[in-house]
């Protein structure tokens, strides 16, 4: 029983898997709602945009024009409401374009993730990388992916869906993170 124990403790774990454009996009999306600068921007867009169209409608009720007064004033609240769902779609149009642009050569392409004792491989079709645990320095967790933020700046990015060990995969990330000292924000009811 000890035997098998330390068999399971020391055993590596494989994940196999097809990376897609909505993994791209998801990571950037929740990358672009975690950021402060990226939520001071949005906030600064919905405040100055409904701001200024109520502040045209201020300046035309001191005019004859209050046509004008009436039709900006109506725009400040149609923006007041319309804003947050504007910037939503814009920036995962923008962030789509972007993943569509730098990843295209990545869609498709069998992905495989061996956790090692200290280590993680990746393998893929183009090549190969090694990172030591110790150089995460982030996990996030949301209902669909893992995301590990690396030291050097990329992030492995795990799909669970994707993934037939589920439990496994969330007991592995668990004991690196205990093991490491990690930080893990587990947001699992986030959405964009």
């Amino acid at each position: 029983m000890i035997l098998r124990l330390l068999e399971l403790e020391f055993k590596t774990m494989e994940i196999k898997y097809i990376i897609e454009e909505q993994d791209h996009l998801t990571f950037q999306l929740h990358r672009a709602s975690t950021l402060p600068s990226i939520k001071r921007k949005r906030l600064r867009e919905w405040l100055m945009t409904p701001l200024s169209f109520l502040c045209l409608a201020f300046l035309f009720s001191y005019s004859e024009k209050t046509g004008l007064m009436y039709y900006f004033l109506v725009l400040g609240v149609v923006a007041i409401i319309g804003m947050p769902f504007y910037t939503k779609w814009r920036y995962k149009r923008h962030y789509l374009k972007h993943v569509r642009e730098l990843y295209k050569n990545n869609f498709g392409k069998m992905c495989t993730i061996k956790f090692m004792d200290e280590h993680i491989e990746m393998v893929g079709e183009d090549g190969e990388s090694k990172f030591k645990l110790s150089q995460i320095t982030e996990v996030n967790e949301i209902a669909d992916y893992y995301f590990l933020q690396l030291a050097s700046g990329p992030t492995i990015i795990i799909s669970k869906q994707k993934t037939t060990e589920r439990e496994a995969l969330a007991n592995k990330i668990q004991k690196i993170v205990s093991q490491f000292k990690i930080k893990h924000i587990v947001n699992l009811n986030w959405k964009w």
